[in-house]
Formats: structure tokens, sequence, C-alpha cells
């Protein structure tokens, strides 16, 4: 049973209620995280995400997010504007962790077209990628930075857009 759908440009990520993972579209950049793949026409489980139980997904419009129920986050896609957050700007063809947000609780996620942001349970947000990311600055980002103009809010989501 699908519990969770999100959308990108050309592809579509959907979650089921036992946190699987499925999508279909477009594979360029590996959007579609199936690694070098042709277009999946059908929606079929994300392997590299076969042992995480995944509460949340945000599809960007050449990338996507995944968190999981340990809070961890998963990007794949497109990795020139820095959206993926691993401190570079190549292509995830399958997921991978954010390994620069072990130590946060992520429990949403948002995906725009080349910036991502994250939601701790604690309330802190974290963004990444190209715009107008929160810090003062539209400064491209390859690693999450912590929006310190929303410290004392208690962020419960987000949403990215075209450049912001």
């Amino acid at each position: 049973r699908v519990v969770g759908a999100a959308g990108g440009s050309r592809h579509t990520l959907l979650l089921s209620m036992c946190g699987a993972v499925y999508s279909c579209g477009c594979a360029e950049h590996g959007c579609s995280g199936h690694g070098l793949a042709d277009r999946q026409l059908e929606p079929k489980r994300i392997d590299a995400l076969m042992r995480v139980h995944a509460v949340h997904i945000c599809a960007g419009h050449r990338h996507s997010l995944v968190v999981d129920r340990a809070g961890a986050v998963h990007s794949f896609g497109c990795g020139e504007d820095g959206a993926l957050g691993h401190g570079d700007l190549r292509d995830q063809l399958v997921p991978r962790p954010v390994d620069a947000l072990a130590g946060l609780h992520a429990v949403k996620a948002s995906a725009g077209i080349a910036s991502s942001a994250v939601v701790g349970a604690d309330g802190s947000v974290h963004t990444f990628g190209v715009g107008a990311l929160g810090h003062g600055d539209m400064e491209m980002r390859t690693l999450p930075k912590r929006v310190e103009a929303l410290a004392l809010a208690r962020v419960a989501s987000c949403v990215m857009g075209e450049s912001h």
C-alpha cells in the first residue's frame, strides 16, 4: 500500500506503508536511484534502500532525498548544484547517506530545483545547494549548514522552491 508520493521534473518516488521506496521515470543523473538503468516505465523498488525503513521522501528537479526511521538522510540524483549534500558536485546514481548530517535525527526533508533542506527532530533546519538558503547570501553550499536565523525557532517542516 502506497502512503506517500513525490514528483520531480521527470521522476516519481513512492513510499510504501512498510517503508520501502519505489521509483519510476527518468534515470538521467541517477534520478531514479537504480544506478545506470534506463528509465523505469513502472515503479521499481530501489535496491540500495532495501535495508532502510523510509519514513519520508521528497523529489526535486533532478534529485531526491529519503529520510529513514533512524533519522538518516539519503540523497541521489544530480549533484551539479551541491544539492545532494556530499561536499562535491558529483551525481549519485544510487542513494547515499549524507554523512555530514550523521549527528542529526532528521524528520523531514525538501528538495527544490537546485537546493535541499532537512529538518531535525530538534527543530533545526539545515540547507545545501544553490539559491537563497537562509544564510544571508546566495553562495553554493555542497555540505549541509544549519540556518542560524532559525536557531530559536522549532521548525516542524519546510518546503524548497525554484531558487529558495
